[in-house]
């Protein structure tokens, strides 16, 4: 599988941990990218239900920036929904959902 653009800000995030401006680098790549987000079941209309799993006392959901990833994790063919996170879900959601 080949490196994304959020992979190499992930790897300079980590490299500099007391960087901020690496920090906020990866999270604007995420922000701008196109997230395959895994479904607990096929979208319906304009409703979709994101597979929530517990993490640390806190719901989470499972966003991946390649189809592939999202298929590797999944482990098959799995309900998924693409979104461009910047337009869809607001900072408080993926604060509520433990995106940050």
């Amino acid at each position: 599988m080949s490196e994304t653009v959020i992979d190499r800000a992930f790897a300079a995030m980590q490299a500099a941990p007391e960087d901020e401006a690496a920090h906020l680098a990866f999270y604007e790549r995420v922000a701008d990218a196109e997230l395959y987000l895994l479904l607990e079941k096929e979208a319906a209309a304009d409703v979709i239900e994101p597979k929530v799993i517990e993490g640390g006392g806190e719901n989470l959901v499972l966003a991946f920036d390649t189809a592939d990833r999202l298929a590797n994790f999944a482990g098959d063919v799995a309900p998924m929904s693409r979104c461009r996170v910047g337009c869809w879900y607001p900072c408080w959601l993926w604060k509520k959902w433990g995106w940050v």
